[in-house]
């Protein structure tokens, strides 16, 4: 895990109403109201509280993970891997370019 995430008291309380509802209380969010719903940006979800990867990736034509709300997620982008100590996840992308433009899935 990077940065110390897990289910701590702390991760816990780093969590909004909306993700704590979400991710705690087995609560739901409206559909295409959501922080991730139209994100198209190349990167990497993780999970909000433990920080875990999500198993499908976000490419430049997909969007949050199906059947994951988006309060349950944290997005890492692709230019930000390394920095928030998910790098191992480069290669997953097939470049070391950061750019997403006229990159197809």
């Amino acid at each position: 895990m990077a940065h110390g995430y897990g289910k701590t008291p702390e991760a816990l309380s780093r969590l909004t109403d909306s993700q704590f509802r979400v991710t705690q209380k087995d609560g739901t969010e409206p559909a295409f109201r959501n922080e991730y719903w139209n994100n198209h940006e190349a990167g990497i979800y993780v999970d909000v509280v433990s920080a875990s990867r999500c198993s499908r990736l976000s490419t430049s034509t997909t969007a949050a993970p199906v059947g994951r709300a988006s309060a349950a997620l944290r997005f890492i982008p692709l230019s930000e891997l390394e920095a928030q100590g998910y790098g191992r996840y480069r290669s997953l992308f097939g470049t070391d370019d950061t750019s997403t433009e006229g990159r197809t899935p």
